[in-house]
């Protein structure tokens, strides 16, 4: 299964692409401060996440450091525009970017203040300047903002795409006077002043050109802004804005027509001793339970562990209890090995171009244990490094002075020691902060791993909001870092200082980004110190007892990095009307059509696919890993009997199908019963069709009314095994 995750890693801005090109970077431009964190704005904490589920890429700019320019950039879909503040900005540069777009067509929307005051050079931004900016989004503005919005009156409200989260406050928020200067424009969200009838004030609207909403009607913000929920309809918006349409997306949720599930535990509480009930007073150690309550009790789900090297090696705290526990773990078919780094960094900037040994000197107290390099003194009396989150040290362990090779390629060496024949460390874990500096990105890509864990999800009570569902991942400079799908149990539990049960309501989460939007995958994340307490541990079995009811396609968190890293690069070339060819994709198989109308897949025509299956009206085209030139088609025809065998869900991966009219051949591998779902070519209703796994044969149920048959193969098929499926020879009453 991983012999095809790592042919992309080095992933770049997307190149130059010729015209049949599908465009999928959205350039966004925002104000934010420039002291601030990169991702410290609205089109990070609210639009990438609805961008990246139509299969957009966002790409950001600041625009109090530069305008970037279209030029020699054919893969720009669109432009997103979103201001917080709307002062000292390079007006002059940004219309200039416009008339760019405008020339070719490319959408642009603007979100939140019109630029105002003065600009970057202080120059006054008159009612013209406005104009003549808004004119690329074919609307203009009076220059009359209404602070006070008790007499406004609602003549406009497409429900289908505003309130879509949250009831709009009443009186509305304060707003600038816009209106649209074309009949072309689609208004969702318009009012007029008592006695001034007609005159009406837009604050969301599309246009031929992009659209605009207005400051204070996108979302709703608590005033510590940690609670946002949308007011608008951010998919329907987006996807009608930058013309998305029935163009495929690629898909990061969902394999083979189901649901992707992956666990991935970081190692952090390895050594801490339980007090689980039932291990009380005799000294296991919480990933010892990990091991017996959780690891072994669920073999049909697969988890990665990543260890911290330190925690396994001698020279630090390791002991040989410790590694014995890595080798059991690693020995188990359902568990893959990662690394957690070596010396668990908690803010990896402290680390970055800047960084001086003697930086870490005032914080050796704080480590559980250092180690100081030749030429490096603990009788430093500088100053001490700062840190910008809430940590007491910059790392768990102080290796000093710190190295990004021994962090990465140290720790998966070393880990490895402890893999059976057949399993290496393939991914890191990022710890901490999670935010490595690009260098680290880039020892991390240069020694063909593959990273996870950035930004968290949450979608439950507490945070009932797709503006709390995390993007799939963030951009480092040339590199990316693909996100966890869910947040772990510190998160629910208070930092682990309390509500050691919080981890239940994971569910919750797991639902809501179910239905009715599969926005996230199933992802079950967690640090060893969940083997540490009851409440804890009751928390996480009973999440994994959901999963394990769930039609799940279960996966190694390595693999759904690699899905998230195909999602940055694969490129889609328009073939035919309702037809592509996809490239670069790695180790991302399925894309999807939300609204397919009577589009099917023409599986004569097309090559490279599995097959087909349905969510609602959303359709999941499954593509074939051994086929690394896609060309699929579309056609809008009746349903009929297909004349050879088509994938329709399966638990296990499938790859490198060949079909006829009598059989299908494929090699598949997983975890638990091979619970696959075939649409076949059948002569009569009764007709069965088996399945033949080295010299075993096993039956097929019975046809539904779709042609479709269900096989139910044994469980232990980690490893891969070939697989025909043909026409039974026995009579059709054989069960």
């Amino acid at each position: 299964m991983l012999r095809s995750l790592f042919c992309l890693f080095g992933l770049l801005l997307a190149p130059v692409a010729d015209a049949s090109q599908i465009a999928r970077t959205i350039l966004g431009l925002h104000d934010a401060p420039l002291k601030g964190e990169p991702d410290a704005n609205y089109l990070y904490s609210l639009a990438e996440t609805p961008l990246n589920h139509l299969g957009l890429k966002l790409e950001y700019s600041n625009l109090r450091e530069s305008v970037p320019t279209l030029e020699n950039r054919r893969d720009i879909r669109g432009i997103l525009i979103w201001l917080s503040d709307g002062r000292g900005l390079p007006v002059n540069e940004l219309i200039a970017l416009m008339i760019q777009a405008n020339a070719r067509h490319i959408p642009i929307v603007l979100v939140g203040s019109i630029p105002n005051t003065s600009d970057n050079k202080g120059r006054p931004i008159t009612l013209g300047t406005q104009n003549e900016l808004l004119a690329h989004l074919e609307l203009q503005t009076q220059g009359t903002f209404l602070p006070y919005t008790f007499d406004l009156k609602t003549v406009t409200k497409d429900t289908s795409m505003v309130e879509f989260e949250r009831k709009l406050p009443n009186p509305p928020p304060a707003t600038e006077a816009i209106e649209p200067t074309t009949d072309g424009a689609t208004s969702f969200l318009a009012f007029e002043r008592t006695g001034t009838e007609g005159e009406k004030i837009h604050t969301v609207l599309l246009t031929r050109s992009g659209g605009y909403i207005a400051s204070g009607f996108s979302h709703f913000e608590s005033k510590n802004g940690a609670f946002l929920q949308w007011y608008v309809n951010p998919f329907a918006y987006f996807a009608q804005a930058f013309k998305t349409g029935q163009l495929p997306i690629p898909d990061t949720t969902t394999l083979n027509g189901q649901r992707i599930f992956y666990s991935h535990i970081d190692g952090d509480g390895w050594g801490n001793v339980s007090t689980v009930d039932k291990y009380a007073r005799l000294g296991i150690y919480a990933s010892e339970v990990i091991l017996k309550e959780v690891v072994e009790a669920y073999p049909d789900l697969p988890v990665t562990v990543a260890p911290i090297a330190a925690d396994l090696d001698p020279a630090w705290v390791g002991s040989l209890k410790s590694q014995q526990i890595a080798r059991e773990l690693f020995s188990k078919a359902n568990v893959e090995p990662a690394s957690h780094t070596y010396t668990h960094p908690f803010e990896w900037k402290f680390f970055g171009l800047n960084y001086k040994p003697e930086s870490e000197i005032p914080f050796l107290k704080k480590y559980a244990k250092f180690h100081l390099g030749k030429g490096v003194s603990a009788q430093y009396k500088g100053p001490k490094g700062s840190l910008n989150h809430q940590y007491d040290a910059p790392r768990a362990f102080g290796d000093i002075p710190f190295s990004h090779t021994r962090e990465i390629q140290g720790s998966a060496a070393y880990i490895n020691t402890f893999c059976p024949p057949g399993k290496r460390v393939r991914l890191i874990q990022w710890s901490g902060d999670t935010s490595p500096t690009e260098d680290v990105l880039a020892s991390t890509f240069n020694a063909g791993l593959l990273n996870l864990n950035a930004r968290d999800t949450r979608f439950d009570g507490d945070h009932a909001s797709y503006a709390a569902v995390s993007p799939l991942g963030k951009r480092s400079g040339k590199f990316m870092q693909v996100s966890a799908s869910h947040a772990n149990e510190n998160v629910y539990t208070d930092l682990w200082q309390g509500r050691f049960f919080g981890f239940k309501y994971l569910t919750t989460s797991l639902i809501n980004t179910e239905k009715p939007i599969r926005i996230k995958p199933v992802n079950i994340y967690y640090h060893m110190y969940s083997g540490e307490r009851e409440a804890s541990l009751a928390a996480l079995k009973s999440v994994l007892d959901y999963a394990s009811k769930q039609p799940l396609a279960p996966i190694t968190a390595t693999q759904f990095a690699a899905i998230g890293q195909g999602f940055y690069s694969i490129h889609f070339d328009s073939i035919a009307n309702d037809a592509w060819r996809i490239t670069n994709r790695g180790a991302l198989n399925t894309l999807r059509f939300d609204d397919p109308k009577k589009l099917r897949v023409d599986f004569d025509k097309s090559t490279g696919v599995l097959g087909q299956t349905f969510n609602g009206r959303v359709m999941f085209v499954s593509l074939d890993p051994a086929v690394p030139v896609v060309e699929l088609h579309l056609s809008e025809r009746p349903s009929t009997r297909t004349s050879r065998p088509i994938l329709i869900t399966s638990r296990w991966v499938i790859r490198n199908l060949k079909t006829n009219s009598t059989s299908a051949q494929f090699y598949a591998e997983g975890f638990g019963t091979g619970t696959m779902t075939w649409q076949v070519p059948t002569s009569n209703k009764n007709e069965r069709w088996e399945a033949v796994v080295e010299n075993s044969t096993f039956f097929s149920s019975a046809q539904d009314t779709n042609g479709n048959v269900t096989f139910q193969l044994p469980r232990k098929n980690e490893n891969g095994k070939n697989i025909r499926l043909q026409r039974s020879t026995l009579r059709s009453t054989i069960q």
